[in-house]
């Protein structure tokens, strides 16, 4: 690994996945660990698998979900890039530019890694069950999306400082209060975490009622329930740390408790 590979590696990688370390915990959890036994776990992922290479809807659904990872992941260089300790990483502008964007090419299939496996095993059964036309088409996707990554990231590196000049606020509509700052926290630092409750409540109330109840065990849709619960309770509990780590001058405010309470009762 050369010193442009280390560079990006440990400024830009690393944090990545620190940070995000219980979403993928969770997300994990939500994929491998509420399935009764390994067979039944193989089966449940084969199901998957031949679904999303089968079904168009099923595959636009996979999909989604690539591309709100893959944003994320933009969202989170943009979001680095104008700290002022990354001032370095514009150095990179002076390296020669094949160098530059192999070296962008490698740093993005290592962070868009947990997509790229899965992608490969869809691949690996799409042509075991000769889905040629479904393997050309998950190829095409990740091929874009690590593509337009790259080009993101060469553009941003490209602007230099001035990625750390303000933006304007598209919040800006919103009356200042205790709901606007809540709304913008959630959306700004718990969009994803958010999107994939969501997305896995919507799925469990959808894909239960449509089952035969012989085929799914009630003890796995209480789990499935819990844990979306669970990550319920940690949105919750980060938006009270917000409130009390970065608004605390709320409480000396001349605001009715009521107020409060109605601010609070329309986030959640």
């Amino acid at each position: 690994m050369n010193v442009i590979d280390q560079l990006l590696r440990r400024s830009i990688t690393e944090p990545f996945f620190k940070q995000h370390a219980g979403l993928f915990l969770f997300s994990f959890f939500i994929l491998f660990g509420i399935q009764p036994s390994a067979v039944d776990l193989l089966q449940f992922h084969y199901s998957l698998i031949l679904s999303i290479l089968d079904s168009v809807s099923f595959f636009l659904i996979a999909l989604g979900m690539w591309t709100t990872y893959t944003i994320k992941m933009n969202l989170f260089v943009r979001a680095s890039f104008k700290k002022e300790a990354f001032d370095f990483i514009y150095l990179l502008n002076g390296v020669d530019e094949n160098q530059h964007i192999r070296a962008l090419i490698r740093i993005v299939v290592m962070m868009m890694s947990p997509v790229l496996v899965y992608g490969s095993v869809l691949v690996i059964v799409g042509v075991a069950h000769n889905l040629w036309f479904s393997v050309l088409m998950v190829i095409v996707a990740m091929s874009l999306l690590i593509g337009l990554s790259v080009f993101n990231i060469r553009k941003l590196i490209r602007n230099g400082k001035a990625n750390q000049l303000m933006q304007k606020n598209s919040w800006g509509s919103l009356r200042p209060g205790l709901f606007s700052f809540l709304l913008q926290f959630v959306f700004r630092k718990q969009f994803i975490t958010l999107l994939i409750l969501k997305t896995v409540s919507f799925a469990a109330l959808y894909f239960f009622a449509k089952t035969d109840n012989q085929v799914f065990e009630g003890r796995m849709l209480w789990l499935l329930f819990i844990t979306v619960l669970t990550g319920h309770g940690i949105i919750i509990y980060r938006n009270f740390q917000f409130m009390e780590n970065d608004l605390f001058f709320y409480r000396n405010l001349p605001v009715k408790r009521m107020h409060t309470l109605l601010s609070l009762l329309g986030i959640y």
